[in-house]
């Protein structure tokens, strides 16, 4: 049997293993031409990326082509307060990225709406983060539906709220509405709360649709390569409420988590479409906030001794980030003029521990249209939109 350490070592090395082992088709979005992305074409791709990346040319030049745009860390942190204030709901803002991402934008001036699953969490929350305080347990369909109710406008939707079980669990936990807790809660939580909300922010002048995700979802990926790999198979697993994983496989935890993250990039690009014929200046976009081995943050369901080894370890690589971080990240997704220039962007901390977001596509299977449109189909009918 492998050690911990060997185990994480392994892991740390994949994490950092570079993007150019993907293999990149044609670009997932599709943007007007402008000046600027003949001015970008001029320059030649690499050159004009390396001049966004150092600086020298502004990002919104990079915006007609997004997937190469590179975003500093200093940007992340600073955009959300030069923009208009809107009215933001966070779901998970009571903790990690969530919390410190409604810091940042309530400081800023936004209204922010902290949506979680209690009401001891959300008022916790709002005294954190100056925001308001509001119940939507993503583990329970028929808080959504009353959470969804009380809802008037929102500018922006931030479906941030996420778990990741004890990779150890050989059983599966199950919703109040009897799905299996990781893609319950991940997915189709969210697939809920963003269809009865549709209608009301697609009135907005600003609309976006932002979903926290994670490279895990791409097994070609440092984190996706590593034990299971994610893949829906063809969605069997989601024709019965009682499935235990979406492929109508056996239970496997770690795989839950994985697919529960691809199924949230299906979901982004099919949503993508359904907002821009609504709303043509609207726009979605899925993001990570990087890899944040916090013992007590994302990491609280897994092994303590797993878990302190791998903080350890993967900060000592140089490959975590902070919650304050990935925060940054969901302030800037949520708020940067740069996005309402594409839709269906995959913006990933890439490469590991650098502070920066990088637009890339996401994996193959996350590109399928014919997926996407199934996966919303089959959630549609589970959740009771059908």
């Amino acid at each position: 049997m492998h050690s911990v350490a060997a185990v994480l070592s392994v892991a740390v090395v994949h994490a950092l293993a570079p993007n150019g082992q993907r293999t990149l088709p044609p670009l997932p979005v599709e943007v007007p031409a402008s000046a600027e992305s003949v001015a970008s074409a001029a320059l030649g791709r690499r050159a004009a990326l390396a001049l966004g990346a150092a600086g020298l040319l502004p990002l919104q030049a990079l915006a007609a082509s997004p997937e190469g745009t590179v975003v500093p860390q200093a940007e992340l942190f600073e955009t959300a307060a030069k923009v208009a204030k809107r009215r933001i709901i966070v779901t998970g803002a009571n903790s990690g990225v969530g919390l410190e991402g409604a810091k940042i934008l309530a400081k800023a001036g936004h209204d922010v709406v902290c949506a979680c699953r209690n009401q001891a969490r959300a008022d916790a929350a709002a005294t954190a983060t100056g925001g308001t305080a509001a119940v939507c347990d993503l583990a329970d369909l028929s808080s959504v539906r009353s959470f969804a109710k009380t809802v008037s406008n929102v500018d922006v939707l931030v479906l941030n709220a996420g778990l990741a079980l004890n990779t150890k669990d050989k059983e599966p936990t199950r919703t109040k509405d009897g799905f299996e807790l990781t893609i319950g809660t991940n997915h189709l939580g969210h697939f809920l709360l963003y269809n009865l909300l549709e209608d009301k922010l697609v009135k907005s002048n600003n609309a976006r649709l932002v979903v926290t995700a994670s490279p895990v979802h791409d097994p070609l990926s440092g984190g996706g390569k590593v034990g299971s790999t994610a893949s829906l198979g063809d969605l069997k697993g989601l024709k019965s409420s009682s499935f235990d994983m979406v492929d109508g496989g056996p239970f496997d935890a770690d795989k839950a988590y994985k697919d529960s993250k691809l199924c949230n990039l299906l979901f982004t690009a099919e949503a993508s479409r359904r907002l821009a014929k609504k709303n043509s200046k609207a726009t979605a976009h899925a993001f990570s906030p990087g890899l944040i081995p916090s013992p007590d943050g994302f990491f609280r369901y897994q092994p303590k001794l797993f878990a302190k080894t791998f903080n350890a370890i993967a900060t000592k690589a140089g490959v975590a980030e902070t919650s304050e971080f990935g925060g940054a990240c969901l302030s800037y997704v949520a708020t940067a003029p740069l996005l309402d220039q594409s839709t269906n962007g995959w913006w990933d901390t890439d490469p590991p521990g650098k502070h920066q977001l990088l637009c890339h596509l996401p994996s193959a299977e996350a590109r399928s249209i014919d997926e996407q449109k199934e996966l919303w189909r089959l959630s549609a009918g589970l959740v009771g939109l059908a």
